[in-house]
């Protein structure tokens, strides 16, 4: 395909230039245990993403652990959902409009976000949209060779990402919209059965080691919505974004007009059922998720990256024939690069900025001390890659405000920094309260402080 060079470009292009953030580091932290204590880990509740972790952990055994290697795996799925989605959009559309699809799936800012980063959203995207692609066909075409696809794509999706199953709960309600009768039930019904056995072992996770992985997770809200909006349409921008998400809102409504005028006509009932099963895929997720969310919040934006491909087809055949159809994908497809540039230019976390410095001018007699424990793993990660030793580390707050007798400085790592959260601001009063500061760094939501212990 003729997009694929862009999209490769885009998504290596200064792939190694900005740190490593938290759940990147949550990543390699995992994957790094021996084989016992990595299904351990797994099984104490970390089994989201399983599939990403499996790709990554040889790839660091056995390549290299550079950011370039930890984040090859999102950049690979990435690039491979963009002929899925032409695929997608020839059978639910046709040529043309599934070539557009695919060449604003290629410059989403979303998209491009995270095929650079090493979790597993894009392998979701990929695999979910697979698992679409095969349920497509295996309602047409009745192959036991599709179905086991089926079935195999849904569980990889799933083990990618567990909101991926709100995507095959979107393909059974689809179900809805078709004559039974065109419904291949025997192969259907085998399918789900595979899928439900293979991801057993993520269900059994989920009812027996729920620890709280989601209770950061904030009650639903119009303005979640909106993020979640702005997130399908370029990942983020406070003018971008919302210029891309109207762009993106009057498309859909312009989707859901052909939709209502191919209802109203004489079309076949697969053709219908296909456009209705993308507005399905779009919609089914965010719903379901908000009924919940009234009772457990678990609502978030980054979590539905699992519709855009929905998001992007239905946006496209939106600005398909119209008398100035190029026009508009062009204006779309300039407004995305633009958002891709500035994801070039954004530092999520510095991490390597704060370790290194830290490394750079540690001292023997000095310990380092953790505001927020998970601080420590993207850290650390900078720390070995800096070949200068480790830090010991200072276990709490207490401990730290105790003055430990064996130290003489105590570098003190204050994550995240951020208006809404207080508690970082008033550890820093405090401790500066105790002890002399030598020096105060701030990094993107990092604030490090050199204590002097021996005043």
């Amino acid at each position: 395909m003729a997009v694929l060079p862009l999209a490769a470009i885009l998504r290596f292009l200064f792939l190694s230039r900005e740190s490593l953030w938290l759940d990147e580091a949550a990543s390699l932290g995992i994957v790094r245990h021996n084989w016992h204590d990595f299904l351990r880990v797994l099984w104490q509740g970390e089994a989201n993403m399983t599939a990403f972790y499996l790709l990554l952990r040889p790839l660091l055994l056995y390549v290299g652990d550079s950011e370039f290697w930890v984040r090859l795996p999102a950049v690979v799925a990435g690039l491979a959902a963009i002929p899925v989605i032409f695929s997608l959009g020839k059978i639910v559309f046709d040529r043309r409009t599934a070539l557009w699809a695919a060449l604003l799936l290629t410059v989403s800012g979303c998209h491009v976000a995270y095929s650079r980063e090493a979790r597993g959203y894009s392998m979701a995207v990929l695999f979910a949209a697979l698992s679409s692609l095969y349920f497509l066909k295996g309602v047409e075409h009745r192959s036991r060779t599709t179905w086991f696809l089926y079935a195999a794509t849904s569980a990889l999706a799933v083990y990618s990402h567990f909101y991926a199953g709100l995507v095959l709960a979107a393909q059974w309600v689809s179900l809805a919209v078709i004559p039974r009768r065109i419904v291949p039930w025997k192969y259907l019904l085998a399918a789900t059965a595979l899928t439900a056995l293979l991801i057993a072992p993520l269900v059994a996770v989920v009812l027996t080691h729920n620890v709280g992985q989601l209770d950061w997770v904030q009650q639903l809200s119009w303005i979640e919505l909106y993020h979640t909006g702005v997130f399908l349409a370029a990942d983020e921008g406070k003018v971008l974004g919302s210029i891309l998400l109207v762009f993106s809102l009057a498309a859909l409504g312009n989707s859901a007009l052909k939709t209502i005028s191919l209802w109203n006509s004489t079309g076949g009932p697969l053709d219908r059922w296909r456009r209705a099963f993308l507005w399905l895929w779009l919609i089914v997720p965010l719903l379901l998720t908000a009924i919940v969310s009234l009772r457990v919040p678990l609502f978030f934006h980054r979590f539905f990256i699992v519709c855009l491909p929905a998001f992007v087809l239905l946006a496209t055949w939106g600005m398909t024939g119209l008398r100035r159809t190029p026009l508009l994908i062009a204006g779309f497809t300039l407004l995305s690069l633009i958002t891709v540039g500035q994801h070039y230019r954004r530092t999520r976390e510095d991490w390597r900025g704060a370790a290194r410095d830290v490394m750079a001018y540690a001292q023997p007699g000095d310990a380092v001390f953790f505001w927020h424990s998970y601080g420590n793993g993207p850290f650390s990660y900078y720390q070995g890659r800096s070949n200068r030793g480790v830090l010991p580390e200072i276990a709490n707050l207490d401990v730290a405000l105790g003055a430990p007798r064996d130290y003489r400085r105590l570098w003190v790592v204050l994550y995240p920094v951020s208006p809404s959260d207080p508690s970082v601001d008033d550890t820093g009063s405090r401790l500066t309260a105790k002890y002399r500061a030598l020096e105060v760094t701030e990094y993107h939501r990092i604030r490090v402080l050199l204590l002097d212990l021996a005043q």
